[in-house]
């Protein structure tokens, strides 16, 4: 048996001959690794472990090893000297100074809009935004009133109202807002004309009205000031944060609100005189908040597409000093105009995850 191995063992010499040295690298790998392959299959059939295979494999391992090494080394010396060379230059003060120069120039000139507008940097495919189904709509099914509550805890608003989609009103919300007494027409016309921060505000915010002819909330304001116009309705936003910033020091956040709802950067307005047209409103966030100032305010809650065959629409009428939460994934907002004198509402939005 062992004279049948000796006679079988494949033949491999360390001589090259000329036709080998004339192969190209491809065809001499390819050699290697064949002449590799007859050795280990060699060993197999002669009964060898993968323990012995191995050991006896060893001087070629080890050359491995050793490349493997090798390679691993150079490639962190490399790193090394990359970050001694990037501390230097940092700590180097001229060449410092340079960097932030150029950094601060790079900065200026590249376009940030779009980083800005988008919700994440990096997305996540796994993230799936939660949809409204029909049995969702289940909550609304027999919603018939929107109940007033006061005192009611943060926890209790979340759990039965904003994650059931149900619409609440706070009746106790407003009981030291200094905003209550001060928003008006007359105080709006004012500050919109006076106040350098709002003078100039709102040209690309959201703005709508009865009247066309007008494009911001300065333009409507003064118009209904001097006299010109007897009859209007309007929403506008407060989109900038400076503006917004004018309006926050009259209102504080409703203090139903939970932990986990983040407030939105803007606030709005509502204001009608005189019209009687119903003005739909719609909200880029998970809750919206409205609160009544002047006046009755009046507003139809619409369920969403999926829910307006299974869920009714609710008429909610606002008494001066109470706020209305609705959650905007099942419920849409419109006002309709009750009575001759000006009415005004104001609120903002809360987003959560």
């Amino acid at each position: 048996m062992a004279d049948d191995n000796f006679q079988t063992f494949p033949t491999v010499s360390s001589d090259v001959t000329e036709e080998e040295q004339n192969l190209s690298l491809k065809e001499k790998i390819n050699l290697i690794d064949s002449e590799i392959r007859q050795l280990y299959e060699f060993c197999v059939k002669a009964g060898y472990t993968q323990p012995q295979i191995e050991q006896c494999a060893q001087p070629l391992l080890a050359v491995q090893s050793k490349e493997k090494h090798l390679h691993w080394f150079r490639w962190l010396f490399s790193f090394a000297l990359l970050t001694a060379l990037m501390v230097f230059l940092f700590y180097y003060d001229p060449t410092y100074r340079e960097i932030c120069i150029y950094g601060k120039f790079v900065a200026m000139k590249w376009d940030w809009t779009e980083i800005y507008n988008y919700e994440c940097v990096i997305d996540n495919p796994y993230y799936v935004q939660d949809q409204l189904t029909e049995e969702d709509c289940n909550a609304c099914k027999d919603f018939r009133t929107v109940t007033r509550e006061a005192n009611i805890s943060t926890s209790r608003i979340a759990d039965d109202f904003l994650f059931s989609n149900i619409p609440v009103i706070v009746t106790d919300a407003m009981d030291d807002w200094e905003a209550l007494k001060k928003f008006d027409l007359n105080f709006l016309t004012e500050i919109y004309e006076n106040n350098e921060v709002l003078k100039y505000s709102g040209t690309e915010c959201q703005f709508e009205t009865t009247l066309p002819q007008y494009q911001t909330p300065q333009e409507l304001l003064s118009a209904v000031q001097s006299g010109e116009e007897q009859k209007f309705q309007a929403f506008w936003e407060n989109c900038e944060k400076e503006a917004a910033k004018v309006f926050r020091k009259y209102y504080r956040r409703p203090y139903y609100m939970p932990p986990m709802t983040e407030g939105t950067e803007g606030n709005w307005f509502i204001v009608s005189l005189g019209e009687k047209k119903t003005l739909s409103v719609n909200w880029d966030c998970s809750a919206t908040w409205m609160a009544q100032v002047k006046q009755t305010g009046t507003f139809i809650l619409k369920p969403n597409e999926v829910c307006k065959s299974i869920c009714r629409k609710v008429l909610v009428k606002l008494e001066p000093g109470e706020v209305l939460t609705v959650p905007n994934s099942m419920w849409s907002v419109s006002y309709k105009p009750v009575g001759t004198n000006p009415v005004v509402t104001f609120g903002s939005g809360v987003t959560w995850d």
